[in-house]
């Protein structure tokens, strides 16, 4: 098989299989073509360890990559090679080995109650208005203010929230509303939160279309992409000027903070926020020095 046979039987893998958006496919493609360009006109099954480090130092030395960035194409090319071992192309994965890079963390950004509430009153604002203009504008403006919803009481993922499918949304047996959100190879239930509801009926009763896709494009019924919540946050950044640069890891971490300071305990923050390890979840619920302090002086003396 050529290298163009190969990467197309892996995408239809993905896609008939493990049911990939077309954004998903779309960044896998990107992935493996930077790849191929890398090898140029050698084999992809004869492919070895050293070259794959070569790559690797390519991409940071001659490209200026960074090792997030390094680290999220080296994932999927693993994965390619990953469903030729399956296929029995290869025996062995080259990638299998490869160490990935340390990618710096930033410290975490929490925004505060008035914050969110600020952009909330914006982008309620920008749906009432919508109801004088175009059906189109109005469309937009309630899937956007239901996106950012979504993100600020649900916790979900960029990606997350473009695969969402109408029919992921389920009734629980205590009769509230959850969806079946899918991350990378993973599922979990994320209840809806009550204030949902009428935002959801309202968007779907004007959106007006057969997709199985949540939230789609205003033009056509083609899914979003993550880049149109890129611009979706570029203009509350814009429209709603805080100290705080507000981006979907904050509200992930907006989101994760609010259930530790209701009390939550961390298994459940972190089947919420759909991490597979607790260390995971833990780096978004770092302890006060004060809380600490408070902690031991709580002690009693004769423990």
């Amino acid at each position: 098989m050529t290298n163009n046979e190969l990467t197309e039987a892996f995408l239809r893998h993905l896609t008939d299989v493990k049911g990939a958006s077309p954004w998903t496919i779309k960044s896998y493609s990107y992935d493996i073509l930077h790849f191929l360009n890398f090898i140029g006109s050698k084999e992809l099954l004869a492919v070895s360890e050293d070259e794959v480090k070569n790559y690797s130092a390519y991409m940071k030395q001659s490209r200026g990559l960074t090792n997030s960035s390094i680290n999220r194409k080296m994932i999927s090319l693993r994965s390619m090679f990953q469903f030729f071992r399956h296929s029995r192309f290869i025996t062995d994965n080259p990638f299998d080995g490869y160490v990935y890079l340390k990618s710096i963390r930033f410290p975490l950004v929490v925004l505060t109650r008035d914050q969110v509430a600020r952009v909330l009153n914006y982008l309620d604002r920008k749906a009432e208005s919508s109801r004088t203009h175009s059906r189109k504008a109005l469309t937009a403006a309630l899937r956007d203010r239901l996106i950012f919803k979504m993100m600020i009481f649900g916790g979900l993922r960029r990606s997350e929230i473009v695969n969402l499918r109408i029919f992921d949304l389920v009734r629980s047996e205590i009769r509230s509303w959850m969806f079946k959100v899918h991350g990378n190879d993973t599922e979990r239930m994320v209840p809806l939160h009550p204030s949902l509801y009428a935002n959801i009926a309202e968007y779907l009763k004007i959106r007006s279309s057969s997709s199985d896709y949540l939230f789609l494009r205003v033009q056509s019924d083609k899914p979003i992409s993550i880049y149109t919540i890129h611009y979706l946050f570029k203009e509350i950044n814009l429209r709603v000027p805080l100290k705080t640069r507000i981006t979907p890891r904050v509200l992930r971490a907006t989101f994760a903070a609010n259930l530790a300071h209701n009390g939550e305990n961390l298994k459940t923050i972190q089947d919420l926020l759909g991490h597979v390890l607790i260390e995971t979840t833990q780096r978004y619920l770092p302890v006060p020095m004060a809380s600490r302090q408070q902690a031991i002086s709580r002690l009693s003396a004769r423990i």
